[in-house]
């Protein structure tokens, strides 16, 4: 037998972890231990060992009431942070008008402007806030980055997780790659 037939009958013969099969020419590029970024609860798992996955696939799923409610809550303090500082532009704008007419002091005008800017400051704290919230509900949904093989899926339903406690693995990876005739040799 030749070398390059050992090699692929090699590789053809050679399982994945979730028992899949690969073809002729392609090789386990490297395997991802996959976990959530925030902490909470697994509501669900939707990958299963030996599925094939694209990248982006849901392979699981936090529950999400905390993360929907605080997004909400955060949304609706991101709506009165913008009004908050409308209106204190809008006062900083009436009071420089009296001043410039000479009915309101100097002390009247700075009272103002001061409060204009704690309004900004105010509405880029709920901006903050409100693009935090919105990240840690993403961050609830596990999905594949690459695309491969679910090789094990050691996650489950009722798991608490928590990344600064060490990230439980929820999904374990197979990554293939596609060797050329020379990187096969």
């Amino acid at each position: 037998m030749e070398p390059m037939r050992s090699r692929k009958a090699l590789l053809s013969a050679l399982m994945l972890g979730g028992g899949v099969m690969l073809a002729a020419g392609q090789a386990v590029a490297e395997q991802l231990t996959l976990a959530f970024g925030v902490p909470g609860v697994v509501a669900s798992v939707s990958a299963k060992p030996g599925q094939k996955l694209a990248q982006g696939d849901e392979l699981a799923r936090l529950d999400q009431s905390v993360f929907r409610a605080d997004a909400a809550m955060t949304r609706a303090q991101l709506a009165a942070a913008q009004e908050r500082a409308k209106q204190a532009d809008a006062e900083a704008g009436r009071v420089k008008q009296l001043y410039d007419d000479l009915n309101t002091s100097a002390e009247e005008l700075e009272k103002a402007q001061l409060a204009a800017v704690e309004a900004k400051a105010g509405l880029a704290v709920a901006q903050r806030d409100h693009a935090r919230a919105q990240w840690r509900l993403k961050q609830s949904v596990l999905r594949a980055p690459l695309a491969g093989w679910a090789a094990r899926v050691p996650g489950y339903v009722g798991l608490v997780t928590h990344p600064q406690a060490g990230a439980a693995p929820i999904v374990v990876i197979d990554v293939v790659k596609t060797m050329d005739d020379k990187s096969a040799k």
